[in-house]
């Protein structure tokens, strides 16, 4: 009987410790997202585009971050980085 509940404890622990480390990497992603937010408000494209890609590895669930990515690769490529469509999605960004 011991054995059984030191497999059920040993279970918890590790299911516990998955829950914990999920956690934490939801927190560094929005983290990472902020970052790309302010790299992009500068117009540093691939910098933030390097915090979005960071981001979206840790928390692949975020659905902001499609978005968020395709606007820094249109900063990267775009001739004058500061079109119209861009600059309103900065000052969107800017607010929340």
């Amino acid at each position: 009987m011991s054995r059984l509940r030191r497999r059920a404890a040993v279970a918890a622990l590790l299911l516990a410790a998955a829950g914990i480390s999920a956690g934490c990497n939801k927190l560094k992603s929005k983290q990472e997202i902020k970052k790309g937010h302010e790299f992009a408000k500068s117009q540093q494209y691939q910098t933030a585009l390097a915090s979005y890609q960071e981001a979206f590895r840790l928390d692949p669930n975020e659905k902001k971050l499609h978005k968020a990515i395709g606007y820094a690769y249109m900063g990267c490529t775009s001739p004058a980085p500061s079109t119209p469509k861009i600059s309103r999605w900065q000052s969107r960004r800017s607010r929340t």
